[in-house]
């Protein structure tokens, strides 16, 4: 038995599916109610999260401090 493996992928309605999907799950649902040792967030993501460190990174993140 073997997989087809389309040339190119589908992308219609990809959004929409995904959307409904995170809507049942609650991904973006926020619980007032939860204690603050509960709640994780980053407003910031690491300087090098898309890749090796360069000067646009200093550029971006000495605004910020």
């Amino acid at each position: 038995m073997s997989l087809r493996i389309p040339d190119k992928p589908s992308l219609e309605g990809i959004e929409e599916r995904w959307a409904a999907r995170w809507e049942a799950d609650g991904i973006y649902r926020f619980d007032r109610s939860r204690s603050r040792a509960e709640i994780f967030s980053i407003d910031t993501p690491p300087p090098t999260v898309s890749g090796s460190l360069h000067i646009g990174h200093v550029f971006s993140y000495t605004h910020t401090d």
